[in-house]
């Protein structure tokens, strides 16, 4: 870990240790109260920009595929995306403890037990960097097509860099340079999206229903899987909350957290789940976002691929962020941009694969349904020790490695371990995937 730095700069009220267009220089280590700044407002932008995302159209489309209506589909998507709820509860405890997620997670399992939920954390991560590299750089291929230059195998290489040094430079920078990113493309994306609900709306068969609508179980099955997914957008963000609250003043309301943090996150992932819904009306669910085409102005369709494209970039940062403190939770003694440089080395390395060798997509997908199984139980442990401990947590305990607080017996807290396996167990006899049938 790196040495705290404290001082702030004689020319800037804000703090060295995390400025704009600086490498961040903290990583897990409890942020003092002098580099603390900011105001719970800039976490609205921050999750609103980050989940202006592709995958929440593909969800909505995958909705009406599985045979529901538009209103069937509706209900699915917001009762799912109220989750967002539990992200922006479990971010309130940022300020008090000042300290990232998964370091918060030694209260409930120990330091040493706390590595097995660090790893999954960094995993599942890392997996879904690999996955919005890949969509992105496709998504920058297509925009190139549809400004007339006919991409080869070396403008893909191009494009792919490309997005991989803008993801990976932004998320070595830190977190005041993340904040400022998605600050700026807020309005642009949120308008871009505002266009495209226009332009959907105008051809939406809101009349639509199945050849074959369900009923009786077939109808509880489709409505179950369906919420599963739509709950996968919101769970994913289980290891992060914290993350982008800690810097925040230790007298930061934490009902402005908890609001903006769940408003920023509901609102792009419930409409545009609605597009994608209300799109698979008139054109073929099985091909979004690429047949949204179709309907919406030809001047308008590459300015909705820069958005896929910086969507994706932005929601990628959170993760490649978190990813990053993920690892160093584990106890790894590593600087916070050595630890983003390690996830970008690997995450660049499945992209590659993904695009250029094999539909690697699909295994990875794969691979995040399992991440499932942790992330439900790890949430719901987070969030009812949160309730129990009245989210109070002592940030400088956290980082002790024995015999502090949060050492409990050997570094092992049992019951948070046995809670947790628990979970997984449970949650893995109730999934149907390709592999547990």
């Amino acid at each position: 870990m790196s040495e705290p730095i404290s001082s702030v700069s004689p020319v800037s009220s804000q703090p060295v240790a995390d400025q704009v267009g600086h490498i961040e220089v903290r990583g897990v280590e409890v942020i003092p109260d002098s580099d603390r700044h900011g105001r719970p407002r800039e976490l609205f932008s921050l999750w609103l920009t980050s989940n202006i995302t592709v995958l929440y159209i593909v969800f909505g489309g995958s909705l009406v595929a599985a045979g529901l209506n538009l209103w069937q589909a509706a209900l699915v998507i917001v009762a799912g995306n109220l989750a967002y709820a539990f992200i922006g509860w479990a971010a309130t405890v940022g300020p008090g403890a000042g300290t990232s997620t998964l370091m918060i997670s030694r209260a409930q399992y120990g330091l040493h037990g706390n590595r097995l939920s660090a790893l999954f954390s960094w995993l599942s991560l890392v997996g879904f960097e690999a996955i919005n590299i890949a969509f992105g750089a496709l998504a920058l291929f297509s925009l190139a097509g549809e400004l007339g230059w006919h991409v080869g195998t070396f403008g893909k290489a191009l494009l792919l860099a490309v997005t991989v040094a803008v993801t990976y430079g932004i998320s070595v920078l830190g977190h005041a340079t993340i904040v400022r990113f998605q600050q700026l493309f807020a309005l642009t994306l949120g308008v871009l999206s505002i266009l495209l609900i226009v332009f959907v709306a105008r051809h939406v068969n809101w009349n639509y229903a199945p050849k074959t609508p369900l009923r009786g179980a077939a109808l509880w099955v489709a409505l179950s899987s369906g919420l599963t997914l739509i709950l996968s957008g919101p769970l994913s963000w289980a290891p992060a909350p914290v993350d982008y609250a800690r810097y925040l003043p230790r007298n930061a309301s934490r009902r402005a957290i908890a609001f903006h943090t769940t408003v920023g996150s509901l609102i792009p992932s419930i409409s545009l789940a609605l597009v994608g819904g209300a799109a698979a009306t008139v054109v073929d669910p099985a091909a979004l976002p690429n047949s949204i085409k179709g309907i919406v102005p030809g001047w308008f369709y590459p300015l909705f691929l820069a958005v896929v494209v910086v969507g994706t970039i932005a929601n990628n940062v959170l993760g490649v962020y978190s990813s990053g403190l993920s690892l160093q939770a584990m106890g790894f003694r590593i600087h916070r941009a050595a630890a983003v440089s390690i996830d970008a080395t690997i995450g660049t390395a499945m992209a590659v694969y993904a695009i250029f060798i094999s539909n690697f997509i699909t295994t990875l997908t794969e691979f995040l349904q399992w991440a499932l199984f942790w992330w439900s139980p790890y949430l719901a442990i987070f969030l009812v020790d949160l309730v129990l401990r009245r989210g109070r947590y002592i940030g400088p305990e956290l980082e002790n490695a024995k015999g502090g607080r949060y050492w409990f017996s050997g570094g092992y807290r049992w019951r948070g371990l046995i809670a947790l396996i628990s979970g997984m167990v449970a949650t893995a006899l109730f999934a149907q995937t390709a592999h547990l049938k």
